[in-house]
């Protein structure tokens, strides 16, 4: 990583990735950008620094990109298949607090709107996501603590910082297996083995972390979309058909309270922790999403593009937040 840490700059310095990438973007490619939280933490990660999402923008429309939602996006390429279109879309999931407070006044400046994936429940309840809830309890437990999850039958010595990080990560993995109610056993679960002041600290988190209707609609109104994300934030791949098609069913329908007066025909989803097979793609498609985008690591082809697979890369690579690091990402992304 500190090879990395100099190798890219130095790289960048002669422009050896600027010419790389040029090549790269050559042929009609639609480039999908995958955003979580902006210039804030989440309780369980840290968002993309706002100077480096700036950087971003700046440097797309140095290279010429259309930057657009991906429902605009899509019905451009519908309407002119084979027109040389070079689009970007800046996507965001989960609706975090930051990309109202720190990405729209970015994206104003520059004039371009890009696509909002929330979660229906999140925002219908007040609910924070799963992993800030899980992330801020396991952050403000004191120690040294025993933790017992009955959940899962498993016991937690927290004697220490990495202690904490070892579980969360243990958690957040285990996470996409879980159904809602699964979840809010071992959220209650958590609550119970920490301080009671966390439970009352839970209550104001919501509007710490997330975005709002109001918000949302907001976004609408200036031009951006709001696309499906589930109702609960669960893995698609490991419920019941018939909790999947709740899950799908729940999405679009608060998609449809949002752009139901938009001229974006189209609906697009994203899949919650990028899980999804052939039967999760046919319930979108039989419910009524157009499209969707996953996790894969993919510089979308215009030519023959799968739209309920379309591939996203994250904002840098390597665990390197610098623009040297997003431009090697658009390089050696396939």
């Amino acid at each position: 990583m500190l090879r990395l840490s100099k190798l890219l700059p130095a790289l960048d310095k002669i422009k050896l990735l600027d010419l790389l990438v040029g090549l790269k973007v050559r042929d009609p490619i639609l480039l999908v950008i995958m955003y979580h939280e902006v210039g804030r933490s989440v309780y369980y990660d840290e968002g993309i620094p706002e100077q480096l999402f700036e950087d971003e923008i700046k440097y797309l429309i140095k290279l010429r990109f259309k930057i657009l939602p991906l429902c605009e996006a899509l019905e451009i390429i519908e309407n002119a298949p084979d027109k040389s279109h070079r689009i970007a879309v800046l996507t965001f999931d989960d609706a975090y607090r930051g990309v109202y407070d720190n990405a729209l006044p970015i994206m104003l400046k520059y004039g371009i709107r890009g696509s909002i994936y929330p979660v229906a429940g999140f925002v219908k309840n007040h609910i924070t996501h799963w992993a800030s809830q899980i992330g801020f309890i396991i952050r403000n437990i004191k120690t040294p603590i025993t933790i017992k999850l009955g959940i899962f039958n498993k016991m937690f010595t927290i004697n220490s910082e990495n202690d904490k990080i070892t579980m969360l990560n243990y958690l957040l993995n285990i996470l996409p297996k879980l159904d809602v109610n699964e979840i809010n056993t071992l959220i209650n679960e958590l609550i119970g083995n920490a301080d009671k002041s966390i439970d009352h600290a839970l209550q104001g988190l919501y509007d710490e972390v997330m975005m709002n209707e109001e918000q949302l609609r907001e976004l609408v109104e200036l031009g951006f979309e709001i696309g499906g994300h589930g109702y609960w934030h669960v893995g698609l791949t490991n419920i019941s058909r018939e909790r999947l098609y709740q899950e799908v069913e729940g999405s679009l329908a608060f998609v449809n309270e949002f752009m139901g007066k938009s001229g974006c025909k189209f609906r697009t989803f994203a899949y919650p922790y990028g899980l999804y097979d052939s039967e999760v793609i046919n319930v979108l498609k039989e419910v009524g999403f157009h499209a969707a985008v996953t996790m894969k690591l993919i510089i979308n082809k215009i030519a023959g593009l799968n739209l309920h697979e379309i591939g996203r890369v994250s904002p840098y690579r390597f665990n390197l937040p610098t623009l040297a690091s997003f431009k090697a990402q658009l390089v050696i992304t396939r």
